[in-house]
């Protein structure tokens, strides 16, 4: 007689992934409504849902969208771009 042992099953842990936000706070109105879109190469237009603000920005194609941003941001900020 052939006896198999079995063993204690495992529980399977989920990792989640952190991602980056698609929609970011906008410097105007502070709400939750800022979407940064690539518009060609070199532009980037930065729009936002609630107070309507319309940018066009300078995004070279190899930076990342939330580093394109957060200079964004930075420079409203420090005074240097109006909206």
């Amino acid at each position: 007689m052939l006896v198999i042992m079995g063993r204690k099953r495992r529980k399977v842990i989920k990792v989640f992934k952190k991602t980056l936000p698609k929609i970011l706070s906008c410097p105007k109105c502070g709400n939750i409504s800022l979407i940064l879109e690539r518009s060609s190469e070199d532009t980037a237009t930065i729009k936002c849902g609630m107070c309507k603000l319309i940018v066009k920005y300078p995004a070279p194609k190899r930076r990342e969208t939330i580093d394109v941003y957060n200079e964004f941001v930075d420079k409203v900020h420090r005074g240097e771009i109006q909206i």
